[in-house]
């Protein structure tokens, strides 16, 4: 599922960076805790907002049993309805700057990566 967000030009970039990170990253991560780990719907559940030039998207995406698609699907709008009502805590905080810090420091390892990031900072 996948809903219309910010675009790239926009500061709402970096707190969804961060929301992203506290969704998705790690085993740990509020989709993972509860779709995976607490209701065994599915391996991997990832939440991420991608902003894009002209507009973004927010997009869920879960592998599960065609059985369990409900369930699994009325999970993810439960973590995310927590997330919006919930204040997260510091050390979901923590982590989740870390992370994005530390990915970008990992996306840009090699003479490719580093050329699609200057790219990407030209055109946007």
């Amino acid at each position: 599922m996948a809903v219309r967000a910010y675009d790239i030009h926009t500061d709402e970039k970096f707190p969804g960076s961060v929301a992203s990170r506290i969704l998705s990253d790690g085993i740990e991560s509020r989709l993972n805790l509860y779709v995976r780990a607490e209701k065994g719907y599915t391996y991997g559940c990832y939440g991420t907002f991608q902003p894009n030039r002209h507009a973004g998207v927010f997009n869920v995406t879960v592998d599960t049993n065609p059985d369990t698609t409900q369930p699994c699907i009325e999970a993810i709008f439960k973590v995310l309805n927590d997330m919006r009502q919930e204040n997260v805590t510091d050390k979901e905080l923590t982590e989740a700057k870390t992370r994005v810090a530390c990915s970008m420091a990992l996306s840009m390892q090699t003479i490719s990566q580093q050329a699609g990031m200057r790219t990407d900072g030209i055109l946007n």
